[in-house]
């Protein structure tokens, strides 16, 4: 695996530890020079999402135009930075690092997307077509959206790193393909090249680095291994899958 894969693994894998491990109400964190503010349980991981999560039915639609895009990106920018804020408050040195690294990387590419330009033009002329005769239907759900979340709530903590990893990015590969065929079919060439930049941006291009679809064939039999069973499906609006609540909060709109 390339360097530039291994980062990537770092970072992520760094991000997660931290989210699903850092609890520093028991302790002063010697890094700093004074005790936090306020205190860093993990339930003001929480409290950041809420304003994600007031209304999850339907936001697909919210792809369909400026505004809806814009709404969008106002409540991850300022989700975001109350993650930035928990982090700075309860993390160490190390983690406030990488997580402002990952950050910048990933303000800059969805900013093509936030602010006025060719990318953020060339979606909003393909969403709608994406919006309502893809993302929006029942067989898009029934065919790549629950097979993927049922993969994914299938693996707990338990699981290996390797089997957790090969989870993910062996579901997520399956569901972008099965994505991008079906708008390809109903919205052109040009509406899946713009809904697929969309996507690599919004992951901030680590989904790419780390998936790679050539180590994460998901026509592999180790990708076969890890996969649910048919007709699985997943609530969203209720699962308690650490990674599922997470996913569903920065881009449920992706998920109808």
């Amino acid at each position: 695996m390339r360097l530039s894969n291994n980062l990537a693994i770092a970072l992520i894998v760094a991000l997660i530890i931290f989210i699903v491990s850092v609890d520093c109400s028991k302790k002063r964190n010697r890094y700093r020079s004074k005790r936090p503010k306020g205190t860093c349980n993990l339930s003001e991981l929480d409290k950041c999402l809420d304003r994600l999560e007031g209304n999850r039915t339907d936001t697909y639609k919210l792809l369909k135009d400026s505004h809806g895009l814009n709404e969008i990106c106002s409540t991850v920018q300022e989700t975001i930075s109350c993650f930035k804020q928990y982090v700075e408050r309860c993390g160490t040195p190390l983690q406030y690092e990488l997580f402002d690294f990952t950050l910048e990387y990933f303000t800059k590419s969805i900013d093509k997307f936030c602010k006025p330009g060719p990318d953020r033009d060339a979606f909003l002329k393909h969403s709608p077509c994406a919006v309502e005769k893809v993302l929006g239907t029942q067989e898009t759900k029934k065919t790549c959206n629950n097979p993927f979340l049922a993969t994914i709530e299938k693996s707990d903590k338990n699981s290996s790193l390797d089997h957790r990893l090969d989870s993910v990015c062996c579901s997520y590969n399956r569901w972008e393909d099965c994505l991008m065929t079906s708008i390809e079919k109903e919205c052109g060439k040009d509406g899946r090249e713009s809904i697929f930049n969309f996507l690599d941006k919004a992951f901030a291009g680590l989904i790419r680095m780390v998936c790679n679809h050539d180590e994460f064939n998901y026509k592999l039999d180790k990708c076969k291994a890890v996969f649910a069973p048919d007709g699985v499906e997943v609530d969203l609006r209720t699962t308690e899958h650490p990674f599922l609540k997470y996913l569903a909060s920065y881009f449920g709109f992706l998920f109808n």
